[in-house]
């Protein structure tokens, strides 16, 4: 343990030392004035990680794995806050806050996990990906470091899922994340002496891709999209549940990964007298605010609002079999999800080709 807490301790370091001295290079230049100032910040971040290694290294304060996910997982909040607001200064595209919004709705369901921190970090990692993902697509300027976020993401995502099933060590992949990111900061410092390109600016580029870069892009962003939507749709799935059995002065708990079903909460009532009620909090809400979104968002978010219907309605099968509908009325209803998952699905491919033939990349 004392081997990798140095190791830790010198990956932070240099995190550290890279924002200081991009920071000291760049923070007079005019053309990236307001993408080094947010940058750099995050350097507070990683400072408060690193003393609290050092802390650990020479044991004036004791280790524990709860606590260094807690710590990693605000560290990474900050973080991706940061990287959001970059991205934003860079695109300039409103349609962004979606993006924001998915992921803070996301982090709030958290909280009705057994792994609060766990998931903190999976989501931030899971945003961060998108981001990388529209980076690459709207500036040559950050490709490379666009590149190596999307790296960090994605090797940071496998460790975090490791993680949830039980395999590892947190500190040992926050290591290895954290190595990943270092390779991303450098990267973007050295991309960043060119002129970020505003979004205005960015239509005017044209690139021509081959169908297998083009196939790989629209499926990367489908299943990273979907993801975060199954994430956010269960969760307000379950809070329905929570949220429902607290007024029936019910015991809940939240499960949130067991044999390889979806995450359900354990209900405990004296009395069953809202048992029904109860179950269906869970089954009306998504369906309710998919509606909503369905009838006051434009193309994007519609298609966003069938994919929460589709997995709220798939989910909801555990809940439909407690109150009693037949084995026939469960297949129709997996039928019905299903369906409008593809419908989603197909919608959102429609949404990205449509915002791709206009130069506009989201």
């Amino acid at each position: 343990m004392k081997l990798l807490l140095l190791i830790n301790l010198a990956i932070t370091f240099l995190i550290s030392f890279l924002f200081v001295l991009g920071f000291y290079r760049y923070h007079k230049d005019e053309k990236v004035k307001k993408i080094i100032y947010p940058f750099s910040s995050i350097f507070f971040a990683y400072l408060a990680l690193f003393i609290i290694s050092v802390l650990w290294f020479f044991d004036i304060t004791a280790y524990t794995p709860k606590d260094f996910n807690l710590i990693y997982s605000f560290v990474l909040f900050i973080q991706t806050l940061i990287l959001f607001r970059i991205v934003y200064l860079i695109n300039q595209e409103k349609n962004l806050f979606y993006l924001l919004f998915a992921y803070i709705v996301t982090l709030l369901l958290a909280y009705l996990s057994s792994y609060l921190s766990l998931f903190f970090s999976l989501t931030s990692f899971f945003l961060i990906l998108v981001l990388s993902f529209i980076l690459i697509r709207i500036s040559d300027s950050y490709k490379n470091a666009a590149y190596a976020g999307g790296i960090y993401a994605c090797v940071s995502l496998i460790l975090g899922f490791l993680l949830l099933l039980g395999f590892g060590e947190p500190f040992l992949y926050g290591t290895i994340s954290n190595f990943f990111f270092l390779f991303f900061v450098y990267f973007f410092l050295k991309n960043i002496c060119s002129k970020p390109l505003t979004h205005k600016e960015s239509s005017n580029i044209i690139q021509k891709e081959s169908n297998l870069m083009l196939f790989v892009r629209y499926f990367l962003f489908i299943i990273v999209l979907t993801n975060l939507v199954l994430i956010s749709t269960i969760g307000i799935h379950e809070l329905s549940h929570v949220a429902t059995a607290r007024i029936y002065d019910c015991e809940s708990r939240t499960i949130v990964y067991e044999n390889g079903n979806y995450p359900y909460s354990e209900i405990i009532c004296d009395n069953l007298t809202g048992k029904i009620i109860i179950s269906l909090a869970g089954v009306i809400t998504p369906i309710l605010l998919g509606l909503f979104l369905f009838v006051l968002g434009g193309r994007f978010i519609k298609a966003i609002s069938f994919l929460m219907v589709g997995f709220n309605i798939i989910a909801s099968y555990r809940d439909l079999g407690e109150m009693g509908f037949s084995q026939n009325i469960l297949v129709i209803t997996m039928l019905v999800g299903t369906i409008f998952l593809f419908g989603g699905i197909v919608l959102l491919i429609k949404s990205r080709m449509h915002d791709d033939s206009n130069t506009f990349s989201f």
